[in-house]
């Protein structure tokens, strides 16, 4: 019989201890252990961060996905923002509908509800849309002087 490369329920993989992966915090597939980021930050802790940096996006202005993951210090982690965005209880008032696509569409499906109130809101704030796109250099949130020069 051939290996199929699975291992028995029980065992490991060859080359894997179960001590590395727990040490690690992450699962064998490379996802986190239930509760926690990659960072080691707690979700709940990732997902305020988040929520911090959409808060200070101002009003007539957007920022992208991936944005507002490396303002909240998260590496590449554009879809952990939507992630947090889409279970975001509306109660909070926090303004998730200024986050868009890093080429200023809106993330949601067209022709969605979703979409429709998302575009409906931030036209209110005077965002303009052209041809579906909302022009980032226009309407982006811009880092301030101080940020900028801090990265050279």
């Amino acid at each position: 019989m051939k290996p199929s490369g699975h291992a028995k329920p029980g065992h490991t993989k060859p080359g894997y201890a179960k001590s590395d992966h727990a040490k690690s915090g992450q699962s064998r597939s490379g996802h986190s252990k239930p509760g926690h980021s990659k960072s080691g930050r707690s979700r709940n802790d990732v997902d305020e961060a988040i929520y911090a940096v959409v808060r200070q996006i101002p009003r007539g202005r957007v920022a992208a996905y991936g944005w507002v993951a490396e303002r909240a210090g998260l590496a590449r982690g554009a879809r952990r923002v939507g992630r947090a965005l889409r279970l975001l209880p509306a109660s909070r008032g926090i303004p998730w509908y200024r986050v868009v696509n890093g080429s200023g569409r809106i993330s949601l499906p067209r022709g969605s509800g979703g979409a429709e109130r998302q575009r409906r809101l931030l036209e209110r704030e005077g965002i303009v849309f052209r041809n579906g796109r909302v022009d980032l250099k226009r309407f982006g949130w811009q880092r301030s002087l101080d940020e900028l020069l801090w990265r050279l």
